[in-house]
This record gives structure tokens, sequence and C-alpha cells, in this order.
């Protein structure tokens, strides 16, 4: 069976630049790295054809093997592999279209939402997936195990972790990720349209708005958990709740967020083993925030680092501070990516350069530590004369960035799509390469559909 671990992606938005310790810096993005020549980056097609836009993408390495291969997790509700390399066969690993609830409506953002592989799957084949379904013309978000037998998952197989009512449409929420501690990490969404009506994210009794933190080593059923499953999980002793059951639920490991699109651990050789998670606001501030215990990251009474609503806004308790926040002016979302860990780029190796981009615009930036905790941003641009290119990476990006990959070497992958409709077959998976590059990746050919998708990527051990 293949070994993983886990990375993952996200979305938000950029124009006014906001530091980690609150200063508004109204600023110009430059265009390049300052002192980098070659700064720019090109584009290889990673896969031949235009696929269904998907809600996750998992890159990871068989054992065995010495090539990467790809796990599309499509959001209408299939999970298929594929190889990058050569005259790639579909292989359907999983198929739930059954249960997913998904529309072909602009931006939806219900449907099969992420997935990630037990870091013990080639020994006992679990998938985690997290979907939205419906059940007496309700909506709930699913987060459930699937079992494998000779890699290919049974749908009936299905073990329901959580069960989360979505009281509308948006605020949903889903990516998922093993941490480097082997415990599972799942975000949700506040559950609310706009502004969180109900006041969800800063509740701590309830699921919606959090990051969560379980133990899902064990294989029988725990005593631990939400009533409302089966509870086949515990929760770890040092979460920060875990002793207060009468304000919290001890699976709450942080509060206060919206909707988190996409989220990825720094967990390479040489990363941080921090957590990245961009955050989509609603009418003032995106922003960029490192998820740490215990912390209150604000939402519904900050949007960034400012008041949401209102002119002024009380102390909160334990804040985490946004690394970075981008003023919602033009209709951006971020899409939150992956610490760079490659070779391709030297000047970006081993810097702890956190990358990023824009769903609407299609650009993609840099964002990085600097001094006093301070972190500095700066565009990270498409080569703008294709020909300085090497002969096989001079594709064109497509309208929309719907989220980051980074395979097992570091380097790094865009999901990119000419619309945001679910149902369509119009994303393509591209791989960033510099322009000097000697790669010799060829684009494996097959079809697949793919839409506005999150994107999760393993590595193997």
């Amino acid at each position: 069976m293949v070994t993983y671990t886990l990375t993952i992606i996200t979305l938000a938005a950029l124009i006014t630049i906001e530091t980690g310790n609150g200063q508004n810096i109204e600023s110009a993005m430059p265009t390049v790295v300052p002192g980098s020549i070659d700064s720019c980056y090109c584009l290889q097609d990673a896969l031949e054809e235009e696929i269904f836009n998907a809600a996750s993408v998992v890159i990871h390495r068989k054992p065995k093997e010495e090539e990467d291969s790809v796990l599309i997790a499509e959001q209408r509700g299939v999970i298929s592999e594929y190889s990058l390399r050569g005259n790639a066969k579909k292989k359907t690993l999983l198929d739930i279209k059954d249960r997913v609830v998904v529309t072909s409506n602009y931006g939806e953002s219900r449907g099969l939402l992420s997935v990630a592989p037990d870091p013990h799957f080639n020994t006992n084949g679990r998938l985690f997936v997290y979907y939205i379904r419906q059940d007496g013309g309700e909506d709930f978000a699913y987060v459930s195990m699937f079992q494998a037998t000779n890699d290919v998952f049974d749908p009936q197989s299905e073990r329901v972790l959580l069960r989360v009512h979505q009281p509308f449409v948006h605020g949903n929420g889903g990516p998922m990720l093993f941490g480097d501690d082997g415990y599972l990490y799942i975000v949700t969404g506040d559950g609310g349209e706009d502004d969180d009506p109900n006041g969800y994210a800063q509740n701590k009794k309830t699921f919606y708005g959090k990051v969560l933190r379980i133990d899902v080593s064990g294989s029988q059923d725990f005593s631990e958990g939400p009533s409302a499953v089966a509870k086949m999980y515990s929760v770890p002793k040092d979460n920060p709740f875990i002793n207060q059951p009468a304000t919290a639920l001890p699976e709450v490991w942080a509060l206060g967020f919206r909707n988190m699109w996409g989220c990825s651990q720094d967990n390479m050789p040489g990363g941080s083993g921090r957590i990245f998670c961009a955050e989509t606001g609603t009418d003032q501030y995106d922003e960029i925030n490192i998820i740490e215990r215990g912390k209150n990251y604000g939402w519904n009474i900050k949007e960034g680092n400012v008041c949401h609503g209102q002119s002024s806004c009380g102390p909160i308790e334990n804040e985490g501070v946004p690394i970075h926040n981008f003023k919602h002016n033009r209709s951006h979302a971020l899409v939150g990516g992956f610490v760079y860990r490659g070779e391709d780029f030297p000047w970006m190796s081993g810097e702890g350069f956190y990358v990023y981009g824009d769903v609407i615009s299609g650009q993609t930036y840099l964002l990085r530590e600097g001094v006093n905790k301070i972190w500095k941003d700066n565009k990270w641009p498409l080569c703008s004369n294709l020909d300085l290119c090497p002969a096989g990476a001079r594709a064109k990006p497509l309208q929309h960035l719907l989220a980051f990959g980074q395979d097992t070497a570091g380097e790094l992958y865009l999901l990119m799509t000419k619309d945001l409709i679910a149902t369509t077959r119009t994303a393509k998976l591209l791989k960033v390469v510099h322009k000097n590059s000697s790669s010799e990746l060829s684009p494996a050919k097959f079809t697949v559909p793919l839409i506005s998708f999150i994107l999760v990527l393993f590595r193997s051990f």
C-alpha cells in the first residue's frame, strides 16, 4: 500500500498589507523579489488533459516506485488516482456521488472538500474524507473514514466521525490534515452566510469556525466525542479546553474562524512544523494565520486586525494575530499554499518562503518572515516572455487559481481553472519550474474533470 504524509491548501485576498503586530502598511507590492533576477517562474503541464474542478489533489509517492502519483478528489464526489508521467490510466478509488450534495451554481462551496490518508495508510488502509451531504433536506458536514481493500475504498465501509449541521449554503469549511504529532486536524466553517449571525465561531461549545484536533489512531470506538455520532476517536489529553466541559468542546484546538480555505504544515526537511491557513473574509480583510494551541483568531469580532461591523471592539482573550492581512476591495480571495522546500529555485531554497495566491486574478505571491516576526510580501510572477522558459515548460496559466500542490521533492504545483463551476471540466494541474530548469516531466495523458478545489499533498516517509 501507499504511505502518505500530509500538507494542504487555501484561499483569501490582497492589496493592503498588514503585519503580524497589527500595523497597517499601505503598499504597492513589488513585482519581483528584491535582489533576484531569476524571480519569475514557468509552467509545465503535469497532466495533459483538462480535469474536473476538484476539492482536493493529493500527490504521493508509492514506496516501490520512483515517480509520484496524483489522487484527485473531485468536488462531485469521486477520488481517482493518476500517474504524473506516461500514458496514465484512471483508477477510481472511491465514488460517493450518491451522498455528496453539489450543484452547478457558480462558486459552489459544497461537495467533497478534503481528503487525508492516515499516516499509517500502508498498514491500515484508512482514508478520511470531509464532504457535505443532505439528510432530511438539510445540509450536514461529514467527516468519515473509509477502508481500503487492495488500494480501492469500499463506499460501504464508511464510518462517521463527525456530523455537523450546516445552517446555510456557505461557510462549510473543509480542510483536513494529519500533523506531525499524528493527530487529525479538521477545519470547520462558521456555518453562516456573511457575518456569522449566530456567533458560532466564538462559541467554544460548537464545532463551527474551529480547528479541531482528534486522535483516530485507535481501532475501536471510544467513549469520548460528539453525542450525535458513533465515537470512533479520542481527544488528545493536551487539547487546550479538554478540562473545561461546561464551556468548551474538548475537540477544539483553536477558534474564531470564518471559512478557511486550505491549510498546510511546513513539515518537510528543514521546516518549522508550523501550520499555515488562509482565511476568507467578508467585506474587509482576508488573512493568513499560523494556527496555535488555544488561540482565538477573532471572527466575528474582528476581520483581520480590525473590528468587524463596528468602530471599536474589546480585547480578545488569547488572541491569535494574523501574520498578514489583505484588504478585500477587489473581490479577491486568497489561496493558501505551502512553504517552498524544493531545490529548483535556489534563491528560495531553505529561506522559508510561504507561497500563496489569489483565486480571482490567478496571481501568485511570496510571504517571508523578517525581523521582529514581521512578514513581508512580494509578487511572484509568471515569466512574461515564455521563450525564456524550457521548451517543455511554456504552458499558459488559466484564469483562476484554485489551489497549490507540493510533491515529495518540495516542488510546487498550481491547480487552475477557466471557471468556478464545480461540475465542469475546465481545470489543469501545472508544475511550477525555474526558467533554467532541467526538469523532464512529461504530462500524463488522461481525461478527468475538475473545478474549484482544495489542494492537499502528502509525501512518503
